[in-house]
């Protein structure tokens, strides 16, 4: 039964859809920046146009046409998908359909937001010619989804942690909702039901309703090819398509440097896309130990010093270009603390993405998990702190309504021995005063455990149970006890530290290969599209489908039914 509060919901609704409505004129009004009104209509009538006004994307696209022929198919269908909306997204996905459409034989699908121009164009080059749009449904079906969402909120009592693990006929909405609130509305956390989890809400079953329905078996379609996978919609797909055991091929890494994992199993829905299978981590462990020990050791010391990691090109620019060396005395100094004393460094997270990507969590999210970590040690004197805010905090500033730094000013203007770290800090110097690390669940437990630094860690990552045998604590009791008592921790065994430069010999160097269509340039919203569009025409004009090596390979993981493309080159396995 609707309350007060309901029908204020359902007026809120309506002066959304009528906002809605404007945000879509001026969307379409928008693109005439980038497509020529007359060259927009010839596009509708012949699907084979490419408005653009851009002259190298005319020219890739007519240059594509012709590298792609199409294939002989039976009667299985591959769905290639694009919701990211950037060019590179569009192209990757689909060079991965093509590549699958020559083994496989099946014809192409492609699956993206209604008026996405730009992805569509791109898979059109490639021989893709059948799409289905996602839309936002007429206003019917919009209304019911909503009120739908009313009522399961209503039926969850309100209750925050029912909801961040509700599931919607076996799919976990709760946590994509939530994951798509907290990027989308640039808040780090949220404790009340406003009006947007409803919206996101009714928008996540709509979503459902529509991935259910195109996936059904009269479709014949086989897999899905994917990158992003948190998110409305994408989040949604990747769930509904694993739940209905069809397989996924999903692009994980840097622009050039990247693997394609593939998924196949429901259970695997709380795994990293770059995560490798630990069967896999043993092979390489057992039969090329030595190798990937040095090989590991080399990437996280030449990433330490600021050598540029192409495998990890936004982190390494981000994360390892402060260049300042300071001494224990001289940061004691600066804070006026006891030299005698340890420092242990805290690793923030961004706020906003990779929430729950990765499944168990001690902590809600990430905000909290930092919150409750700092006003934890406000009583552990026994060392001295150092908060680290994440490094992609300023590549999301444009969305992020929230500073780290506000959040960690509150603690160190009230407790001395905790302080912010010095932005121009060297990770050279963070090594060298670091007598342990504290992190959710990011890479630096992976880097410092490298080098044998203590680590604490509050929820599950990619390499918890090669690296670390899970050794994160599962009570939020524990954890705190080992914050309490961190001062008594002791240097990482060998065989943890080598462990963990064997995961990211893995990770960085065996499951990174060419992209022979990207170029070593991270791809933002606000890109240079001239720079773009002439880089990867060049590449274009290059590109021998006889000498595509990341095909090949590709051809290598799907035959040996391996989770990720490798180049067991590296360790002299294919010759």
């Amino acid at each position: 039964m609707l309350n007060k509060n309901n029908y204020f919901l359902i007026l809120i609704f309506f002066l959304y859809e009528l906002k809605n409505y404007l945000n879509i004129l001026f969307k379409k009004i928008d693109a005439l920046k980038h497509y020529k009104l007359n060259n927009l209509v010839k596009f509708f009538k012949d699907k084979s146009v490419n408005p653009s006004n851009n002259i190298f994307f005319k020219k890739f696209t007519k240059l594509n046409k012709k590298k792609w022929p199409t294939n002989l198919q039976n009667n299985k269908n591959i769905l290639v998908t694009s919701f990211v909306h950037l060019p590179h997204d569009a192209i990757c996905n689909s060079l991965i359909g093509k590549y699958l459409e020559e083994k496989q034989k099946r014809k192409l699908i492609g699956l993206i937001d209604k008026n996405d121009f730009q992805a569509e164009i791109i898979m059109r080059s490639f021989g893709i010619e059948n799409f289905i749009y996602l839309d936002q449904g007429n206003i019917f079906q919009r209304i019911d989804c909503f009120m739908e969402a009313i009522k399961i909120i209503n039926k969850l009592n309100f209750n925050f942690d029912k909801f961040l693990n509700f599931k919607y006929k076996g799919i976990h909405l709760g946590k994509a909702v939530y994951e798509h609130h907290l990027r989308y509305s640039g808040k780090p956390t949220e404790q009340n039901f406003t009006f947007k989890i409803y919206l996101f809400l009714s928008k996540s079953i709509f979503t459902y309703k529509f991935m259910n329905k195109i996936l059904d078996k009269k479709q014949n379609i086989s897999s899905v090819i994917q990158a992003e996978n948190q998110f409305i919609p994408s989040n949604i797909l990747f769930q509904v398509a694993l739940k209905n055991k069809f397989k996924i091929y999903a692009r994980d890494g840097a622009p050039k440097k990247v693997t394609i994992r593939e998924f196949k199993n429901y259970l695997e829905i709380f795994t990293g896309r770059g995560e490798p299978s630990l069967n896999f981590f043993k092979f390489i462990e057992k039969n090329y130990y030595k190798k990937a020990v040095k090989e590991g050791s080399k990437i996280v010391k030449d990433r330490f010093v600021g050598k540029k990691d192409k495998a990890f090109l936004r982190e390494s620019n981000l994360t390892f270009s402060s260049k300042t060396h300071y001494s224990k005395s001289a940061i004691c100094n600066k804070y006026k603390w006891e030299k005698k004393k340890k420092i242990v460094f805290i690793f923030s997270h961004t706020f906003i993405d990779g929430n729950f990507v990765l499944g168990w969590r001690l902590f809600k999210d990430n905000y909290t998990w930092l919150e409750e970590t700092l006003k934890h040690i406000g009583n552990n004197k026994k060392v001295n702190w150092l908060i680290k805010p994440h490094p992609m905090d300023y590549h999301y500033k444009k969305v992020l309504k929230f500073d780290t730094t506000d959040l960690i000013n509150k603690f160190t203007k009230k407790y001395n021995h905790i302080k912010i770290c010095p932005s121009d800090m060297s990770m050279t110097t963070v090594k060298n005063l670091a007598t342990s690390i504290v992190t959710s669940h990011g890479t630096a437990a992976l880097e410092f455990g490298s080098f044998r630094v203590p680590v604490i860690m509050a929820a599950r990552s990619q390499f918890s149970k090669p690296v670390f045998n899970f050794r994160h604590d599962k009570s939020k009791k524990n954890y705190f006890l080992k914050l309490d008592n961190i001062d008594r921790l002791k240097k990482l065994s060998i065989i943890i530290s080598n462990k963990a430069k064997i995961f990211l010999y893995i990770l960085n160097k065996l499951q990174k290969i060419d992209n022979p269509l990207f170029f070593d340039k991270v791809i933002s919203r606000d890109y240079d599209k001239d720079l773009f569009w002439k880089e990867t025409y060049n590449l274009l004009k290059k590109y021998k489908s006889n000498k595509d090596e990341f095909k090949r390979l590709f051809f290598f993981q799907l035959d040996k039914n391996l989770r990720h493309t490798v180049d067991l080159k590296k360790i002299n396995k294919i010759k």
